[in-house]
């Protein structure tokens, strides 16, 4: 049986290989998609998503989440340096034609989480702030959530300023 999935992203080279294997798997049933601020501005992240998505030959709808950091950090940079002004390293992906949803992306994942008839497992492969958001906006989604796998977080390595080490930390 497969596994209904919603996949938060700030889809760089890590995150775009991870979105097709998991668009790919047969074991996982993705649902929807919500990007975030992170390796790139949100913008070059839905582009990149819409991209992915389209390269992975399903449809599969993309939500817009939130743009900036929970709490601002004077530092914050992204990490185009690794992954590339572009998110993707420069790899020629065509311009997406597809576009995303109208709704916000933490609208989205509440109505998602809440209204749904078999369980929704949450993959969170980015930074945290659409979940943060989601679960502000609505504390109950956690007792919905069968399953939450998170690519979260470094202590001393890792493309992260020295703040958002401190964060994990705490």
């Amino acid at each position: 049986m497969q596994r209904n999935v919603i996949i938060d992203c700030d889809t760089g080279l890590d995150d775009a290989v991870a979105l097709l294997l998991a668009i790919r798997s047969p074991e996982l049933n993705v649902k929807g998609i919500t990007c975030v601020n992170g390796n790139v501005g949100l913008e070059k992240v839905i582009k990149n998503t819409l991209r992915v998505v389209e390269h992975s030959g399903k449809d599969i709808p993309v939500y817009a989440g939130a743009s900036t950091a929970l709490i601002p950090d004077k530092s914050e940079e992204d990490a185009s340096h690794v992954h590339g002004k572009d998110g993707l390293g420069g790899i020629p992906f065509p311009d997406p034609t597809s576009t995303i949803k109208p709704q916000h992306a933490v609208d989205y994942i509440v109505e998602t989480i809440m209204n749904a008839k078999n369980p929704i497992d949450w993959i969170t492969l980015g930074p945290l702030t659409n979940a943060a958001l989601a679960l502000l906006k609505e504390p109950r989604i956690s007792k919905h959530v069968r399953m939450l796998t998170m690519m979260a977080g470094g202590v001393n390595a890792g493309n992260t300023t020295p703040f958002r080490r401190i964060q994990c930390v705490c």
